[in-house]
This record gives C-alpha cells, sequence and structure tokens, in this order.
C-alpha cells in the first residue's frame, strides 16, 4: 500500500520562531535539524501518518530538507524528500491566490457572476459570484457530495466537463451567499476560470506567478 499523504504535517510553521531566533551557521541548522527529527519521528511513532517529507528553508538557506518513515509500506520503500504525495485540496490555496492575482491585475472581479467567465453554466450557477466560489458560499453542489454517483466514479481520470456534469443537474445546496459548505466543484469551476482567461493552466499560471523553478509545480491538483 503506497502513502496516500492527505494529512500534510505543518511541520515548518513550527519552527519559525526558533528558525529565527538563530544565526544561519552549521550549528544553528544542526539544532533545526535535531528538533525536526524530533518532531517529525513522535508524529510517526504516534501512527498518524506512514511517512512524510519535510524541508525548512530560512531565506535562501535549506536548514532540513529530508524523508520520514516510509513511501510504500507494502515495498518497505522508504519516504524522502522527493517523494511526491497527493495533496489533493492543499491546491485550493494556489487556486485562490492565482484567482486574486488576476483581481489585483483587473482581469477579474470579486463579485462579477462567474457566468461573465463561464459560458454553458446550469441556470442556478449562473447567481454565483468568484467571491462565492471562493469562500464556498455559492451552494453549488460538491462533486464529492454525491454518494454512490461520485464513489463509483471518483478513480476516474474524467475532464473537467464530466466533473462538472455530477452535479450540473442537482437543486443548488442554498441560495448564494446564504450559507457556508465546503465545496470541491466550487473550486473546480475557479480551475476552469483561470484556464479561460489566462489561457494557461494551474500549474502554468503559479510557475509564472511565483517565478519559481519549472518542476516546482508540476504536481499540482485541484
Amino acid at each position: 500500500m503506497s502513502v496516500g499523504a492527505h494529512y500534510l504535517l505543518p511541520l515548518a510553521l513550527l519552527f519559525v520562531p526558533e528558525i529565527g531566533a538563530i544565526a544561519q551557521a552549521r550549528p544553528a541548522a544542526n539544532r533545526v535539524r535535531t528538533i525536526v527529527d524530533s518532531l517529525a519521528h513522535a508524529y510517526l511513532d504516534a501512527r498518524r501518518s506512514p511517512g512524510l517529507s519535510i524541508e525548512v528553508v530560512r531565506g535562501r538557506d535549506t536548514l532540513v530538507r529530508a524523508g520520514y518513515g516510509f513511501a510504500d509500506l507494502e515495498q518497505r520503500v522508504a519516504a524522502s524528500p522527493s517523494t511526491l504525495y497527493e495533496i489533493g485540496s492543499i491546491t485550493k490555496q494556489f487556486t485562490a491566490a492565482a484567482v486574486m492575482r488576476l483581481v489585483e491585475a483587473g482581469r477579474l472581479r470579486l463579485d462579477d457572476s462567474i457566468a461573465a467567465y463561464l459560458g454553458d453554466l446550469p441556470l442556478p450557477w449562473r447567481r454565483v459570484s468568484v467571491r462565492q466560489l471562493l469562500n464556498h458560499t455559492s451552494g453549488i453542489p460538491s462533486m464529492t457530495d454525491i454518494g454512490e454517483r461520485w464513489v463509483r466514479r471518483w478513480r476516474e481520470d474524467m475532464p473537467t466537463d464530466s466533473l462538472v456534469a455530477l452535479t450540473a443537474r442537482d437543486s443548488m445546496w442554498f441560495a448564494p451567499g446564504t450559507n457556508w459548505r465546503y465545496d470541491n466543484t466550487g473550486y473546480l469551476l475557479l480551475g476552469i476560470l483561470l484556464d479561460r482567461v489566462t489561457g494557461e493552466t494551474i500549474p502554468k499560471s503559479c510557475r509564472r506567478e511565483a517565478r519559481s523553478p519549472p518542476r516546482s509545480f508540476q504536481h499540482l491538483l485541484l
């Protein structure tokens, strides 16, 4: 069984005060590594995850880059700094950031109807704003909350139009802006919207905005 790391350990956040208080010398880096090792092993010992990978960066210096536990339990393959994980909804923060960059550039407006950017939407969806997709207040039914219809197909490599179609005929959960409910279809629509407005895929948009090496966003998921 390979590791499906749907739970990512945000250990780097725990060390910000510690890292900020120490110098960049090698002994300080060793101290950070000791702290990271201790917390990582404690996390694994609690059986919260079979394996994890951690990188701690201060400025331009990489203080820790290590893997712990296993990437594949059955084959006993150790986790490494380069192990790829199923990051799932962690990608939503990148999608939201890319949307907000377009808002800053004047290419999107938060309170516009999504129908201004997306065609062929179900009639009830056309009242939804970009802002409501971002903050999960759209009322559009989530594709992951439709019971057996999702369970039967979630492992398929479905194109975006097929994913949208899963809930296109379902009743709205609530009127847009009147309630909150976590919604994966909403962020799928934001991804499609980004593609339409920029003419780029989300990974390409993120690479450009972050000005990061090409490999940094190779494995984004919605």
